[in-house]
């Protein structure tokens, strides 16, 4: 999961990471 969850990161222009699952919201974390 853990592997999944990196695959997915995403840089946010306000300098959080954004990570999206599939069917589930978007969850800001730095």
């Amino acid at each position: 999961m853990k592997a999944v969850k990196k695959r997915r990161q995403d840089q946010d222009p306000s300098g959080n990471i954004i990570i999206s699952n599939p069917g589930s919201k978007q969850v800001p974390r730095k």
